[in-house]
């Protein structure tokens, strides 16, 4: 039997187990999150005494020490699957741990008063967070912020422009969710119904059964708007975001998004073992032997991995067919 293995560190603390750890990870969301729970015994002791664990100069782990979580199975070695920062000790028994990625810190880093025509979005980052490596779409802004937080600031880009930011091996990415390329056929992981798909949340549906809204939303320099909408007026909404085009390419884009996301397929999650990993942006391909019709390339949206006594798990959502 293959047994899941976790490496794990908190602050100056290292261990390989755990009652339960679990790492959400999304484009939708600016940040990642990951939830540690300890064994009773994991407790700090000195001089068989427990050490207090939060407050005071004493505190064996404290708010914003460094966290690590790798995980994967026994012979198959372990993958980082999480970077960041304890944001939350629970102190009752188990001790729980509640953790963020680098956008914690971001949440905490001032911005000072910045006022810029027609600066791209690349440029920007790299003015305002000079550490941090950044990859950015070429989207051009006329921007302003006084007194915020970088944390603030991409949540502004979000609401107001349609701008993804998150973190990814060490990157921060903004612009597009992904980026639009055909999937390397090497670089696609498959998964297999009755094989190693453990369960699914997964619906079929055909595309002249899926009523759609698309509304795109075109950003131009001056940050003025322009909308059109394309399908059902009560269908279930999804907004795309275009920068910079003319008002006559606008519809076009609108039928093709509808088109795209009216397709004959899975929408869902599914849930599956560790291996392989996937990541959120990645294409993965569904494969049913017994009905091949519905076998077909996916992008994932977000993936949730757990690892506790009943296993490691993988939860992959789907964005869309390809």
């Amino acid at each position: 039997m293959i047994r899941p293995v976790c490496d794990i560190t908190i602050g100056k603390a290292r261990f390989d187990y755990v009652n339960y750890v679990s790492v959400d990870t999304s484009w939708e969301d600016l940040t990642d999150t990951c939830r540690i729970t300890l064994p009773n015994k994991l407790r700090p002791k000195k001089d068989g005494e427990f050490l207090p664990t939060i407050t005071g100069d004493d505190g064996f782990w404290k708010r914003g020490d460094a966290v690590s979580v790798s995980l994967g199975y026994d012979g198959f070695g372990v993958r980082k699957v999480f970077e960041g920062y304890v944001t939350k000790i629970i102190t009752k028994n188990p001790l729980t741990f509640e953790c963020e990625d680098e956008m914690w810190r971001l949440k905490q880093t001032p911005v000072k008063n910045y006022s810029k025509s027609n600066v791209l979005l690349g440029d920007f980052l790299k003015e305002i967070l000079p550490q941090y490596t950044i990859d950015a779409d070429p989207f051009e802004f006329n921007l302003r912020f006084s007194k915020v937080t970088a944390g603030e600031v991409l949540e502004f880009l979000k609401k107001k422009f349609g701008i993804r930011c998150y973190f990814q091996n060490g990157v921060l990415r903004a612009g597009f969710a992904y980026r639009l390329v055909d999937p390397n056929p090497d670089e696609i992981k498959e998964f297999k119904f009755q094989v190693n798909i453990i369960e699914d949340q997964l619906e079929f549906t055909k595309a002249e059964d899926v009523n759609m809204n698309v509304t795109v939303v075109n950003v131009n320099k001056d940050n003025t708007r322009n909308e059109v909408v394309a399908g059902s007026p009560d269908g279930e909404k999804r907004v795309i975001y275009t920068y910079n085009l003319p008002q006559s390419t606008l519809k076009n884009i609108a039928e093709e998004n509808l088109t795209k996301l009216k397709y004959t397929g899975f929408v869902g999650s599914f849930l599956t073992f560790l291996n392989p990993v996937v990541n959120h942006g990645d294409s993965i391909k569904l494969v049913n032997d017994i009905i091949p019709d519905q076998n077909g390339i996916y992008i994932v949206k977000r993936v949730v991995r757990t690892l506790g006594i009943s296993g490691g798990r993988q939860e992959i959502f789907l964005d869309r067919k390809v």
